[in-house]
């Protein structure tokens, strides 16, 4: 009887070849073996395979720190991602709520010409209980590029002529032009309650430059905005003769001429002007009891004079509420009343009505010195 064969379980792996192959004797052993099965062909990359299997892999010491690593920077970006997600998001709802005014006209024609009126001239005040003024828009007949008139009113036209030469040379104010009357709540022919002064003048071309700048960036299309101030009173020699355009006057030794800044005498001529000598558009303090032909002051805008304006929110050029008369003293010491004096100061004119060979009103302007 031959000896015991080792158990198919002791018998080495041979390398490329599987267990199945190798030949085995039955445990009663004749001493016969069994024909082998042949198997299948082994693949070629078998030997790598199998020495693959045998080999113990062992992790990076590294591994760790790398993964942490990779960690931190998805963390990273996904992290950027949201950010610039939410800084695009409060970005886009800031420049949704910040408007060029908390107030605007519901239309930009006509009906939004009257709109701002209106809410402008509330906040003009004399006293906390009593208004300074009522905003009226005035019908105009504009000039077009194309030199085309459209609207039904009246023409406003400038005196381009020299300061005091006594002649005119008018030019038509070309481009959609929008006016308003500022009308006084003292008395008759719109004059202003109180006692007139150069400070008083000075929130009058406020009250002028608030309704320019909300018309110039809600109404379409503007170019001009003309602000018709309240009446005033020139101050006049006590031997007058004759009143001529734009307010001048004849006088005995000389002429006079309404113009607009302190009162000057030279070689029999004198020259009046909106100030300490004039109560000019309802502003200026009169030094004199006796009274002179009126004198209207008128405030015109152009828009490429005030584009820069327009580019930032009205609170940062204008405070929301103005000073009331009583408050003037400390306010045109203001930073405020100082961009005001500066953005009007050119825009003054005298104004007034003249009629036209063909019918209709002409609303002639006469450049006044700059204040």
């Amino acid at each position: 009887m031959s000896e015991r064969p080792e158990s198919i379980g002791e018998h080495p792996e041979v390398a490329g070849e599987p267990l199945e192959s190798i030949a085995t004797e039955p445990l009663g052993g004749s001493g016969t073996a069994e024909p082998a099965v042949p198997s299948p062909a082994a693949p070629p990359d078998a030997p790598q395979r199998a020495q693959a299997r045998g080999l113990r892999r062992f992790p990076s010491p590294h591994a760790d720190k790398f993964r942490v690593a990779l960690a931190a920077l998805v963390g990273v970006g996904v992290g950027a991602v949201i950010i610039a997600i939410m800084a695009a998001t409060s970005a886009s709802k800031q420049s949704a709520s910040v408007s060029w005014s908390q107030w605007s006209p519901s239309s930009s024609g006509a009906v939004g010409v009257q709109e701002i009126a209106d809410f402008v001239a509330p906040y003009y005040r004399l006293t906390s209980s009593q208004q300074l003024d009522v905003i009226t828009p005035i019908s105009l007949t504009s000039q077009t590029a194309a030199g085309t008139t459209t609207g039904k009113g009246l023409t406003v036209a400038v005196n381009t002529a020299t300061s005091g030469s006594g002649s005119q040379s008018l030019s038509l104010l070309s481009g959609k032009t929008v006016a308003y009357n500022v009308c006084g709540l003292g008395g008759s022919d719109c004059a202003l309650a109180g006692a007139p002064s150069t400070e008083r003048m000075l929130l009058l071309r406020r009250e002028a430059l608030q309704l320019a700048l909300y018309t110039f960036k809600y109404i379409a299309n503007t170019q001009n905005v003309l602000v018709v101030l309240p009446p005033g009173h020139s101050v006049t020699p006590a031997k007058q003769t004759s009143t001529g355009a734009a307010g001048a006057t004849t006088t005995a030794g000389g002429s006079s001429t309404t113009a607009g800044g302190s009162s000057t005498t030279a070689g029999g001529s004198s020259t009046t002007a909106v100030g300490s000598s004039t109560n000019a558009g309802g502003g200026g303090a009169s030094t004199s009891s006796t009274s002179g032909p009126p004198l209207t002051v008128a405030v015109l805008f152009v828009r490429a004079q005030v584009a820069q304006l327009l580019n930032l929110p009205i609170d940062s050029t204008l405070q929301q509420f103005a000073p009331s008369v009583a408050q003037l003293p400390l306010w045109v010491k203001s930073n405020e009343a100082g961009l005001v004096d500066a953005v009007t100061a050119h825009g003054l004119f005298s104004e007034q009505l003249e009629s036209q060979q063909v019918g209709g009103n002409l609303l002639v302007l006469t450049q006044l010195p700059a204040q």
